[in-house]
């Protein structure tokens, strides 16, 4: 970590809500169920931890150290070591709870360093009074790396509190490793020092045309004690793996075992501009580290989950081309205060870090003095967007800050960081085009993205009916489409040219007819029902003349392997027909190859399985004397 790399540290103050893990009401959490025959708060255990002193008093962010809000305290708790197991009054729960305290503290956040929930358990942190709550967490929070860090509450003052069956209860694996106690206010609701004359809420007029980009940005705490700021990027293969780029300072230096302990708070914004109080309560958690790259300042995380669908969050595109923008903008939290917004309208320059003298080579893009808003500590990592609002970097640190309105800021280049250290963990390339396309520029997407083109439509061939042959044919478009969200889709088809072929749509059946001989192009559109805008297309060519396809026939029955059995073989003769006789090959391919693998003998398809679970074989025939078209049929 290079010392200088940190902003210049202000005090902040916040506006927050509850917090909720993703899945749960996002403005308050979901109800605890009712828990009879337990003990009154008053009669639980505590564990005190030092108190922290006033904000005033303290120092801490000196040079090389990370801006920080709260204070780390080490501890070694478990249940079994402390708090108070309880059984409900029917007996059908147990319950395990501890207070955790630090006078004068103004948050607490926890830190478990190992957490295994059993089936049915959960775990939620709230402030004695109940109406702060975080969680609640349960067996799908289970992650590889053991671990769950968790949002702020406010206060001097949490109680842990774990549910579980009661014949599971000894299934649980929960340590607590670090009190994390808070002596800046994330989670106040006094305004932020001169955040009106001098930082812009994302909610201003002068955002409007980022709404897309304000949503794929994000705070984040790490190691439960220092804010950052981070953005979520969309990546080639367009599958919307959240990729969520920092700045490497950000990790303290120490990124094997702070990956975990990243804290998501999503659309942690105003909703007026310049007034009202932050909205929160939509957070998630954990990490693993991809790449980073300390001399240009970069970090690359895969955060544990995709956020929750009702968080709305954008996976936002980039330019890695060398040009420096003519223009760019900054979306960020400030000291970790709410969402804001700066813009610089002069061209950008390529220089070193703290430097103002261009370099060509050099990692990183300079901001010579932001025309609107400003940055400050807890702004390390945001995004920098360039005029086509794409991003073309992350922030390094600068001189920029509310009481230095003409300072300069320096943003690792995105350029810089695609080869980075010139492998796979210190490199963008790796991660953000997996297929090595080569492409320079990548826009955004939608979280809730329209429908995905999966495979090809194949190409039919049709014959003029004739009394024994069927003209038309049937596709079925559902077959090259899917949506990743599981929302509905309506299909639509129209063919180039209507006086070689016709197409009509039912359900998701193409059924295209033939009117004379030649070729036109079917093209088919996938819709998500109710967001016309979210639709995706694919094409596929028909041919009428002497030939036709071969037609799927009778269906294949799935297959189902009892334990001890390896293989299958279905006979693929009967599945197809040729009406004009052409010989027929056969390829098949299995969706998923670590359940089951398939080969092809002739026309006799064998499925070998591999460990327990669900495949599906798709089945390809093709006339090869004829047309050379194909079609496809399924079984699982």
């Amino acid at each position: 970590m290079l010392a200088w790399f940190c902003k210049a540290a202000v005090v902040g103050l916040l506006a927050a809500a509850a917090y909720a893990q993703p899945g749960a009401e996002t403005r308050a959490p979901a109800p605890a169920p009712a828990l009879e025959g337990l003990a009154p708060l008053g009669a639980l255990p505590i564990l005190e931890t030092p108190s922290v002193n006033a904000v005033a008093s303290r120092s801490v962010d000196g040079p090389g150290e990370p801006y920080r809000f709260a204070e780390p305290f080490a501890v070694e708790v478990t249940p079994a070591t402390h708090g108070l197991w309880e059984a409900t009054s029917d007996g059908r729960t147990a319950v395990w709870r501890l207070r955790v305290r630090s006078a004068g503290a103004v948050s607490i956040n926890l830190g478990f360093t190992r957490y295994r929930m059993p089936p049915g358990g959960r775990l939620r942190v709230h402030t004695p009074d109940g109406e702060d709550v975080v969680g609640p967490y349960t067996e799908a929070d289970n992650k590889s790396h053991g671990q769950l860090w968790t949002p702020v509450v406010p206060g001097d003052d949490a109680v842990i509190e774990v549910t579980a069956p009661a014949g599971r209860a000894g299934e649980l694996e929960l340590r607590l490793g670090s009190v994390n106690r808070g002596f800046r206010d994330l989670v106040a609701t006094d305004p932020f020092r001169d955040h009106e004359s001098c930082n812009i809420d994302v909610a201003c007029s002068q955002a409007d045309g980022y709404r897309d980009q304000v949503r794929s940005v994000a705070r984040i705490t790490v190691g439960g004690t220092s804010p950052c700021t981070g953005a979520l990027l969309n990546n080639t293969a367009r599958d919307l793996k959240p990729y969520f780029l920092t700045a490497e300072h950000c990790h303290h230096g120490d990124p094997g075992s702070l990956a975990a302990t990243v804290v998501v708070y999503w659309n942690y914004q105003r909703a007026q501009c310049g007034s009202g109080e932050g909205l929160a309560g939509q957070t998630q958690t954990g990490a693993s580290l991809l790449a980073d790259w300390e001399l240009g300042d970069m970090a690359l995380f895969e955060l544990d989950d995709e956020p929750d669908a009702a968080f709305n969050v954008y996976y936002a595109g980039w330019d890695r081309g060398a040009s420096p923008p003519a223009s760019a903008v900054t979306i960020h939290h400030p000291t970790g205060h709410v969402k804001s917004f700066s813009v610089e309208n002069d061209a950008l320059t390529v220089t070193r870090f703290n430097s103002s003298t261009s370099d060509s080579n050099a990692t990183y893009l300079r901001v010579g003095t932001w025309d609107e808003g400003t940055t400050e500590a807890g702004s390390s990592g945001a995004p920098l967007f360039d005029e086509h609002k794409r991003v073309v970097g992350q922030l390094a640190g600068g001189l920029a800050s509310c009481t230095n309105l003409d300072g300069a800021d320096w943003y690792g280049r995105f350029a810089s960081g695609w080869s980075g250290g010139g492998s796979a963990t210190s490199r963008l390339s790796d991660w953000l085009d997996p297929a090595g396309t080569g492409v320079t520029v990548l826009d955004g997407t939608n979280q809730n993205a329209a429908p995905q083109a999966v495979g090809t439509l194949d190409d039919k061939a049709m014959r003029l009916a004739d009394g024994t042959v069927a003209g038309a044919v049937a596709v079925d478009a559902a077959a090259g489409f899917r949506d990743r969200e599981g929302d509905d889709i309506t299909y639509s088809a129209t063919s180039s040219d209507e006086s070689i072929a016709t197409a009509t749509v039912a359900g998701s059946t193409v059924t295209v007819a033939p009117v004379s001989a030649g070729t036109a192009k079917i093209q088919v559109t996938a819709t998500q029902v109710g967001a016309a805008e979210k639709a995706s297309t694919q094409a596929f060519d028909v041919t009428v003349g002497d030939n036709r396809s071969p037609d799927a026939a009778a269906t294949i029955d799935d297959l189902s392997f009892p334990i001890g059995t390896a293989s299958g073989s279905v006979e693929m003769a009967s599945a197809f027909s040729d009406v004009d006789g052409d010989a027929l090959t056969y390829e098949a391919s299995s969706s998923d190859a670590s359940v089951a693998t398939v080969s092809v003998a002739g026309s006799t398809v064998t499925v070998t399985a591999v460990v327990g679970g669900t495949a599906t074989i798709t089945v390809a025939a093709t006339d090869v004397g004829g047309s050379n078209t194909r079609t496809r049929q399924t079984f699982d």
